[in-house]
């Protein structure tokens, strides 16, 4: 029953998601778009992401950054699309595989009592 956790879990869902972009694409860029541009403190993904990518300069940020405002918007959504089939595809194996469900969670219960430690002994004295 591999193939058919596939199918629901990518296929369906990816479906679902490219329905959600292109709604958000036509409110976002079409009908709320002399909206949006007048008022600049709005904030939409792609202005959030865009500010966030800007102060890190990494290579993303410079290949997103490239050319007319449209191919910033499609790359944008190409990447964010990238990310999201990456995700879709992880959650199979995770699924079905016990060892893999483990190693996920003991790395993530790792980075959070890093992250919170490092809160505690860092930012917590100040």
């Amino acid at each position: 029953t591999m193939q058919y956790s596939w199918f629901w879990v990518v296929v369906v869902s990816l479906m679902f998601y490219m329905a959600w972009q292109w709604i958000y694409f036509i409110f976002v860029h079409c009908i709320f778009r002399t909206y949006l541009l007048a008022n600049k403190d709005m904030g939409t993904s792609y202005r959030i992401l865009a500010a966030r990518a800007q102060k890190s300069n990494n290579w993303v940020n410079r290949t997103v950054r490239k050319g007319s405002p449209l191919r910033r918007v499609m790359m944008f959504g190409l990447y964010q699309t990238l990310y999201t089939l990456l995700c879709f595809i992880i959650t199979v194996p995770i699924y079905h595989s016990y060892w893999i469900s483990l190693s996920m969670h003991l790395i993530i219960v790792y980075f959070a009592l890093w992250n919170g430690s490092e809160y505690v002994y860092q930012v917590m004295p100040r």
